[in-house]
């Protein structure tokens, strides 16, 4: 079992292409109510460990301003209308102004390996672009190697001392729990492009 503590990253540039979700699937923004089925994506993606599933949605509820979330938290929903991914386009404080920070980008296990969470995650990055607001920072649990690598093939680098929002940054630790987990060749791409 992989440490429990986050990498920092950071992309400065918006540079997504559009992605293509399965045939049947759409990626739609959150609606009151969605709070139950983004508990549902975080938790089966292995977030909120030790927690029940009333426990996460008041903390979603909690955590995010519902009236912001319609307009910056996304969803991607399969034919049957059941969301099956997530992400949220969201804004930190650090120190006297806000940066964006990507939130959550969480699939569920059964609709991994699709295109689901490049394609949130390309949605995510056009609403920061639209919107004007880059850099965009993530925090990303080391135990998530697709996301980092996915976050690495759209320009996020890791931060070797930066930080944003109230995160601590743990990178040497980090950077040493990610060896032998992540293929060499992205784990080297990764201490490349650390800054």
């Amino acid at each position: 079992m992989p440490p429990d503590f986050h990498i920092l990253m950071r992309c400065d540039e918006v540079a997504c292409e559009r992605w293509t979700l399965p045939a049947d699937h759409r990626i739609r923004r959150y609606a009151p109510g969605d709070e139950a089925a983004w508990a549902r994506i975080e938790r089966a993606a292995g977030a909120f460990p030790g927690r029940v599933q009333a426990q996460v949605e008041a903390y979603l509820l909690d955590r995010y301003a519902p009236d912001a979330l319609a307009r910056r938290c996304l969803l991607a929903v399969d034919g049957a209308g059941r969301a099956v991914g997530v992400c949220t386009a969201w804004r930190e404080p650090q120190g006297l102004r806000d940066v964006a920070s990507l939130h959550g980008l969480a699939v569920e296990p059964a609709a991994q390996g699709r295109g689901v969470g490049r394609a949130l995650l390309d949605e995510a990055m056009r609403l920061f672009e639209g919107l004007g607001e880059t850099p965009v920072y993530a925090r990303v649990p080391v135990k998530s190697l697709r996301a980092i690598a996915l976050l690495m093939e759209v320009g996020f680098y890791p931060l070797k001392t930066e930080t944003f929002g109230d995160h601590e940054n743990p990178f040497d630790l980090a950077a040493g729990a990610l060896r032998g987990r992540l293929d060499a060749r992205t784990y080297e791409r990764f201490m490349d492009t650390a800054r």
